[in-house]
């Protein structure tokens, strides 16, 4: 499975399934989550062998009517992916508030890494 796939599974019920990769689209209700990838570390074996898992560095973005609503969403995604037992994650660092104007969303953005098994 992929990343993304797993990512969607863990947060979509915070969101009525309102959560899009990289961006919402127009329409989209303002209480969202938007999710991408946007690196990660590769593993690299000495021997050239192939890893059975796979580091992906993933940034959710949580959309909401007000800063405190966005504030809210953003700790039960980090609580959530932190707890999901279909890959390891660990929080970089805490959520950055953001504002988007041309949608009113006020929002927060988090990145962590993803340790799976694709």
């Amino acid at each position: 499975m992929n990343v993304e796939s797993l990512v969607w599974n863990c947060l979509h019920s915070l969101v009525a399934d309102h959560i899009y990769d990289d961006f919402a689209p127009l329409g989209a209700p303002i209480r969202c989550i938007t999710i991408s990838q946007v690196g990660g570390a590769s593993i690299n074996y000495l021997e050239g062998a192939m890893p059975d898992k796979r580091l992906a560095r993933m940034q959710v973005n949580c959309w909401d009517v007000s800063r405190d609503a966005a504030k809210t969403l953003s700790i039960q995604a980090d609580t959530a992916l932190r707890a999901y037992s279909a890959m390891q994650v660990e929080a970089l660092g805490e959520a950055v508030s953001i504002y988007e104007a041309d949608t009113l969303r006020y929002g927060t953005q988090q990145d962590f890494t993803c340790c799976y098994t694709p």
